[in-house]
């Protein structure tokens, strides 16, 4: 199973949630900003995979590079 982010109208209201799931990904930063790991993640959501937990956190990385270079690009 390819685990991949998505955002669907009408599904927590078009945040972005792990694939197949009701499971957003801001839920997994709050576990992870709290110190909690996948293991633990995984133990309140045993549905998840590892590599969905994974895909989360890498979407999470994607981002806020992203927006690091856009306020780069704005200070510039």
């Amino acid at each position: 199973m390819t685990a991949e982010i998505v955002r669907k109208r009408g599904v927590l209201g078009g945040r972005p949630t792990i694939a197949g799931t009701r499971i957003s990904v801001s839920q997994i930063a709050n576990y992870v900003a709290n110190g909690y790991g996948t293991a633990d993640i995984q133990k309140d959501f045993p549905h998840l995979t590892s590599a969905q937990i994974t895909v989360a956190l890498r979407y999470l990385d994607d981002q806020a590079n992203k927006e690091i270079q856009n306020l780069a690009k704005a200070s510039v």
